[in-house]
Parts: structure tokens; sequence; C-alpha cells
């Protein structure tokens, strides 16, 4: 997993976690890709990717790719 997948995993974690996504959550996703260089369309798709996954997984990959950090 790359640097750019693991930020977008853990920030949709972080977006999910209440059950509801905001317009200001959307907005700081914005901010962030334009600060670390990622395409928002990309990042935008790979968001609607995340819907389907299991977020205990999705977690647990999360954890063991920032320990290699």
């Amino acid at each position: 997993m790359n640097y750019t997948t693991l930020i977008t995993r853990l920030y949709f974690l972080l977006i999910h976690a209440d059950g509801n996504v905001n317009a200001r959550e959307l907005a700081t996703a914005r901010q962030m890709t334009r600060s670390e260089g990622i395409s928002e369309a990309d990042f935008a798709s790979n968001l609607e990717k995340l819907k389907s996954a299991d977020p205990a997984q999705l977690l647990n990959d999360c954890l063991i790719h920032l320990r290699k950090i």
C-alpha cells in the first residue's frame, strides 16, 4: 500500500466514523488532496470504492501499514 492509498483509507474511516459525511468534511478532503498532491478525481474514485469495504478490515490494514512507515 502506498502513502496516497493509506491516507485515502484513513480519511475514509475518519469521515464515515459517525455514519454521516457532511459538506465540511468533503471541503477538508479537497484541501487535503491539494496539500498532498493527490488528484481530486482519483481521491473521489477511491473513496467511492471504499464504501463497499469492511471498515474493520480497512482499519486493520491501515494499522499494519502505519507501523511500516
